[in-house]
């Protein structure tokens, strides 16, 4: 059987997968060692090299494991075992990006995960930030919890009306993706681990004791009111004091810079005047100079 994967194509044959892709999806021609390496969270990849101008990598398949794509029939115990597994993987390895689709991860009953394909700085991802890996994680969530096709968490197109969806797309850290899909009795184990905790706490002294630290609680704090009633309000005095000498200068300040203000304005304006004044008196002038000149003129005959 082949289906579309990632930038290519996968084969499942009875004992491997086989990824096949082209070569100028590489960003450059380097070797495959790492991806070979042995890790407990990847199936083992047996075979990477370029043949004719495709990428081909054969990965050993695991008969116990099942594929991420049919996760939706399972119940929701072994949903939130596979799901906080993974997220711990998401999360852990950053140093490679683990394609973040159904169709590369595959699980056990019992929580057990793993993946196929993880590609190193020069192999293709295409269509997925390697800096966004908790948006990715987030997707796969919300397909294993709802009835619609990992297209549609893609897209953000899943039905939001389930509360349990809205705080998955909600979450901003690990943390908090991760204390929402771990099992309800963990969780609640933890709760009530916490109020036994502090439930028998203040009973762990004999009552005489516990009298005797409320007495002396009671007699520092009355203590504490008398000599704090006296130093604490002439403080109070002065830093209201303090605060209104402070007000009062900025006041000051605002006033001295209005004053300048106005005062450089009306020098302008002085100027301006004085200008238009010269001027008014050099018309005058040249009009008293061309009336004289028209009455020097005889009249024409």
């Amino acid at each position: 059987m082949i289906i579309v994967f990632g930038d290519g194509t996968v084969e499942e044959t009875a004992t491997e997968y086989v990824y096949r892709f082209s070569k100028t999806k590489l960003k450059q021609e380097a070797p495959f060692d790492r991806i070979k390496q042995t890790k407990s969270y990847l199936l083992p990849c047996t075979f990477a090299e370029i043949i004719r101008g495709d990428v081909i990598l054969r990965y050993e398949k695991e008969s116990h494991l099942l594929s991420f794509s049919r996760i939706q029939q399972e119940n929701e115990a072994i949903k939130r075992k596979v799901v906080s597994r993974l997220v711990h993987l998401f999360q852990t390895h950053q140093e490679t990006m683990l394609l973040p689709i159904p169709d590369n991860i595959f699980y056990t009953k019992k929580g057990e995960v793993k993946l196929m394909y993880q590609a190193m700085d020069h192999m293709p991802v295409t269509g997925f930030n390697r800096n966004d890996r908790l948006t990715h994680t987030k997707r796969l969530l919300a397909f294993a919890f709802s009835n619609e096709s990992f297209e549609a968490c893609m897209l953000q197109s899943v039905e939001m009306r389930n509360e349990f969806l809205q705080h998955i797309y909600q979450s901003t850290t690990w943390e908090a993706l991760q204390e929402l899909v771990q099992e309800p009795e963990e969780t609640e184990g933890k709760q009530k681990k916490r109020k036994r905790n502090w439930s028998f706490a203040p009973f762990s002294f004999p009552l005489s004791t516990k009298l005797c630290v409320a007495l002396l609680t009671l007699s520092v704090s009355c203590n504490l009111y008398v000599i704090t009633k006296d130093s604490i309000q002439p403080a109070m005095v002065n830093a209201k004091q303090d605060e209104q000498s402070e007000k009062q200068k900025k006041h000051i300040q605002m006033l001295e810079q209005e004053k300048t203000k106005l005062q450089k304005k009306m020098q302008d304006k002085e100027s301006e005047i004085k200008e238009i004044v010269g001027q008014l008196k050099i018309v005058i002038e040249e009009n008293k100079k061309l009336q004289q000149k028209q009455a020097t003129v005889p009249p024409a005959q």
